[in-house]
């Protein structure tokens, strides 16, 4: 677990809890059968110094933001507060950002003493579909004017639970090719794959989950040349634990290369 911010939900632990709460609030469950359901999925933790006041935060914000703060929630917030309880990922970092921790936490608590004005109203998730499929091979023209290469690949379909929010994920990998004419299709079937060992790089494979969102930026600068049939010694959704936007594949492809042509900057 850990902390990437000082904001309210800025760690692991009550960004779990905040969306464990929203998914049973967009199902229609009252406020206090949420509660109880949160509260047994995450009891574990409940007793502990560190995790316990997080995962109270992560009720307390998801119910304001509900219009349906409980009494009981506020009261654990502010005696955690109070007590200066769940803190330490922040003091690891140093007294600056405790300190802004701190600030943060003195102002929600503040703001939970107010009546949200526009609160959340219960909703099915947004279900996206990935925008190609597998075998698909694309040409994606490089920030210099030259094209690379990525072939999609095979992975396991998104949840089809209404309530379940979906991103439209193709698993991509990039492969070695840049040219002044888009890729062949004997390009993608050589399996030439790309790694990545420029700047602090060390021989990582550039095979990413790539999202549909913000695809509209990318759409003019992606190009499908066809489709070839998947081997059962390409790489596999498994092996992935990098999500990431088209136009970062993009980018990996064209630092890379600038690299190998010996343009250090």
């Amino acid at each position: 677990m850990g902390a990437w911010g000082t904001g309210v939900l800025s760690d692991d632990t009550a960004h779990d809890v905040y969306d464990s709460y929203l998914d049973l609030f967009n199902r229609g469950n009252t406020a206090e059968a949420i509660r109880a359901n949160v509260l047994k999925e995450y009891s574990e933790i409940l007793d502990d110094e560190d995790e316990g006041p997080l995962a109270w935060l992560g009720i307390a914000k998801a119910q304001w933001d509900c219009g349906q703060l409980e009494p009981e929630v506020m009261k654990q917030v502010e005696k955690h507060v109070r007590e200066g309880l769940g803190l330490s990922r922040w003091a690891e970092q140093g007294e600056r950002v405790l300190n802004r921790r701190k600030a943060a936490l003195t102002q929600f608590l503040a703001k939970l003493t107010t009546v949200n004005p526009r609160p959340r109203e219960p909703r099915k998730a947004i279900k996206r579909s990935p925008l190609f499929h597998p075998g698909d091979c694309l040409a994606v023209r490089l920030d210099d004017g030259a094209w690379g290469a990525i072939l999609v690949l095979q992975h396991k379909p998104e949840s089809d639970d209404p309530y379940k929010e979906t991103y439209g994920l193709n698993l991509v990998a990039a492969l070695c090719y840049r040219g002044a004419e888009t890729p062949t299709l004997d390009v993608f079937a050589k399996r030439d794959w790309l790694y990545l060992n420029h700047h602090s790089w060390h021989n990582e494979m550039v095979l990413r989950f790539v999202y549909a969102l913000r695809f509209r930026t990318m759409k003019d600068r992606l190009l499908r040349i066809g489709n070839i049939p998947l081997r059962k010694a390409d790489p596999q959704h498994d092996q992935c634990r990098t999500y990431s936007q088209w136009s970062h594949v993009a980018q990996d492809i064209y630092l890379q290369d600038r690299w190998d042509r010996g343009i250090r900057d």
